[in-house]
């Protein structure tokens, strides 16, 4: 089945109350250009369609793999870049729902009567990407819908560890799900990953949010994302200790 990524780029108004709209159009240079870096890197990149429009990107891609595979890509390079508290950082929410393959995600007409004046009018996949992604979840999280969650999926971005394997696809307990968005969706933990790399992402994590301190509206988004760093630290403690339970005998 074919899978539609939907990914907003945060704190725009802030940058623009800051720096006016130059500030805006380099925080919007700087997402095309990351979108469309890790778009070419992508084993699908020649089969991609879509459009990014300055601080928002729809993506149409073959398959829920390559959507997710596209989407930790953009997520880990983005997350990375800053070395410095004075750095851009790019903070993002993003959205995996299905697509019919070959939909137009936007199409164009001329009004009537109105030659001067065009039309634009979404496909109905990427309005329910775009209504799931303003529906009020926070931190730089990647929701994904129940239905693309399959056993492939599953088993493609499984994280071997020293004892079971983690599968990052899972309806977090602590981190709060809209009620439209509830009862159909899961997140997927772009930051998980095998414990060299994992430990680099904490890192970061911990000093992005340092350094958002001082920004409160930043600051909401990097805590909601330590929250999802907590989580998947959870599920890896809790894999670890169950594995290394000793078995209960049977009593006879």
């Amino acid at each position: 089945m074919a899978a539609l990524l939907f990914v907003d780029l945060l704190g725009v108004r802030a940058r623009w109350h800051a720096g006016g709209r130059p500030a805006a159009e380099d925080a919007f240079r700087q997402f095309r250009g990351l979108v469309l870096a890790e778009a070419r890197k992508s084993p699908a990149h020649s089969q991609l369609t879509g459009a990014i429009e300055s601080d928002a990107a729809a993506l149409s891609c073959p398959t829920a793999v390559d959507a997710v595979d596209l989407v930790k890509r953009i997520y880990r390079t983005g997350f990375k870049v800053p070395s410095r508290q004075e750095d851009f950082r790019t903070w993002m929410r993003g959205v995996v729902v299905p697509v019919e393959e070959g939909v137009d995600l936007r199409t164009v007409t001329t009004a009537r009567n109105l030659p001067g004046i065009q039309d634009f009018a979404y496909a109905g996949p990427l309005l329910d990407a775009i209504a799931v992604e303003r529906s009020g979840f926070k931190g730089m999280r990647v929701l994904i819908d129940d239905r693309l969650v399959d056993r492939t999926l599953k088993s493609h971005f499984e994280i071997t560890t020293k004892t079971a394997p983690l599968i990052p696809f899972k309806k977090l307990g602590h981190s709060g799900y809209p009620k439209s968005v509830a009862g159909g969706f899961q997140d997927f933990f772009w930051m998980a990953a095998a414990c060299d790399e994992w430990g680099v992402m904490e890192r970061q994590m911990t000093k992005r949010l340092r350094w958002s301190a001082k920004d409160s509206e930043e600051f909401v988004h990097a805590a909601a994302t330590q929250v999802v760093f907590h989580e998947v630290l959870s599920i890896k403690h809790s894999l670890e200790n169950a594995k290394s339970r000793p078995k209960r005998r049977r009593s006879r």
